[in-house]
């Protein structure tokens, strides 16, 4: 995993857990809806959750996209990693 990666899962993880968790898709929307907050909601790989954001639909695809990848990515490299003995 390359620094910059690293240096951006750690930010996504910050800002993970400044964020509102939602179990469901439906509940985030319906927040949105019912609040007048204006913003897009996007599936959490850290958490597993859904969150909101307020930047505009490509950028939370991008973001949800990305994070699945380097998360992939890095269990992946686990697994196949020697194990120390």
């Amino acid at each position: 995993m390359l620094h910059s990666d690293w240096k951006f899962l750690q930010a996504c993880r910050r800002s993970c857990a400044s964020k509102s968790p939602f179990e469901t898709r439906a509940s985030a929307v319906t927040f949105l809806n019912h609040s007048g907050y204006l913003g897009n909601v996007y599936h959490c790989a850290l958490c597993d959750y859904w969150h909101i954001t307020t930047k505009d639909k490509r950028y939370a695809k991008r973001l949800e996209r990305k994070l699945r990848h380097l998360l992939h990515d890095d269990q992946a490299s686990r697994a196949t990693a020697d194990p120390i003995q």
